[in-house]
């Protein structure tokens, strides 16, 4: 691993799938004309642990420090049709210590039908 870096989907935590759909709908905290979702996830604040196959053996290490998530959004009917984003809603990094809740930042998808 040694300083790089390793993106993959993975399954959320207390979940069978790595996505989750939700439904928009106005009202609520939503802005004048428009429709939101509120959501949580809950993902493992460690770092994953990686392995290298090999037929005599696979070894694993896990890497050192926090993981870092990114959050994507996609719409039918909207252009664009995907947003993502690796910051909270401070703009910091997407990284969750464990036990503790972070604001992902806004995904706005525009022009939607």
């Amino acid at each position: 691993v040694g300083g790089s870096s390793l993106t993959f989907t993975m399954p959320l935590v207390q979940q069978q799938a790595a996505t989750e759909a939700v439904a928009t709908a106005a009202g609520g905290t939503c802005p004048a004309n428009s429709d939101c979702v509120g959501y949580s996830l809950s993902v493992p604040a460690a770092t994953a642990n990686t392995g290298t196959f090999s037929t005599s053996g696979t070894s694993y290490t896990q890497a050192s420090g926090s993981a870092s998530y990114s959050v994507e959004a996609d719409a039918t009917g909207c252009s664009p049709s995907s947003a993502t984003t690796s910051n909270t809603s401070a703009n910091a990094a997407l990284t969750p210590a464990p036990g503790a809740s972070v604001q992902a930042a806004t995904l706005a998808l525009t022009g939607c039908q």
